[in-house]
């Protein structure tokens, strides 16, 4: 049992982890990586570097790992939910399913706005993010608050998501 302060300090340490990851700085993720070994669980850095493809995208993710590896365990840990033909109806449907719970109320205005945008980008949002990523089975890792890459205000939405992504589910005013 974790008591609050070793919780906080475990939270603490995955969100920095999560910040540098996404502000490519390559001289910090050594430090964060081995604070997160010391503070957090080698499965909870395993999900931040994971998810951190889908913010920063593949290049930057796959460079992380050897570090991690050179830190935290040599063995790749291999996912329940594997690439089988079924998967990706089992991905679709499983990421609509988490992305309404995560936009509640906000969900087919979401859906709307990247469809407009460009349909592909929803479709890789709903199958490859919440469905093939997010909504895995097994233990997982969420930092939901702050995401990867606030402080870094690259996205105008920022703050909204951050509203909807630490109570999911809920209705956020426009």
């Amino acid at each position: 049992m974790h008591d609050g302060a070793s919780l906080a300090m475990e939270h603490e340490v995955l969100v920095d982890l999560s910040v540098v990851i996404a502000s490519r700085r390559a001289d910090a993720l050594d430090r964060a990586l081995h604070l997160a070994s010391r503070f957090s669980p080698g499965q909870a850095v395993e999900e931040i570097l994971l998810q951190a493809h889908l913010f920063v995208g593949f290049p930057i993710a796959i460079e992380a790992f050897p570090h991690w590896r050179s830190i935290g365990p040599e063995e790749p840990q291999r996912s329940v939910d594997g690439a089988d033909p079924e998967s990706q109806a089992r991905w679709a449907g499983r990421g609509e399913e988490v992305c309404r719970t995560v936009y509640g109320g906000n969900y087919a205005k979401l859906r709307e706005n990247v469809t407009r945008i460009r349909p592909d980008l929803d479709q890789w949002m709903v199958i490859g993010g919440y469905g093939r990523v997010i909504g895995r089975r097994g233990p997982r890792t969420m930092v939901p608050c702050p995401r990867p890459f606030d402080g870094l205000r690259l996205v105008s939405e920022t703050p909204d998501c951050r509203r909807r992504s630490c109570r999911p589910g809920r209705t956020v005013p426009s």
